[in-house]
């Protein structure tokens, strides 16, 4: 993974951790009676689920350029190994 895209992850992570922090204190700290305060909290939940499969839609399509190269690299490299191996076993069958 890139730099840019490790930091956009860590942005990421970092505002969601925030937004769920904020939704928590809201909620344990508001005076609502129990029936209300499940209710904001399935609303907020149901919003912070939205965010996350948005921001994880967002950073998937964002790293798969860089995950496609990787394994093409990682291919090439498997190859040139099992070439050098393969060489390796006909030079000691002679």
């Amino acid at each position: 993974m890139s730099k840019d895209n490790t930091n956009s992850f860590v942005f990421t992570s970092g505002i969601i951790l925030g937004v769920l922090i904020g939704a928590l204190a809201g909620l344990l700290l508001a005076p609502a009676d129990g029936k209300e305060t499940r209710k904001k909290l399935m609303k907020k939940g149901g919003k912070l689920y939205n965010d996350i499969r948005r921001e994880a839609k967002y950073l998937s399509k964002k790293i798969e350029p860089t995950l496609k190269n990787v394994t093409k690299e990682v291919a090439s490299k498997i190859e040139e190994a099992q070439k050098g191996i393969e060489k390796g076993i006909n030079i000691t069958k002679k």
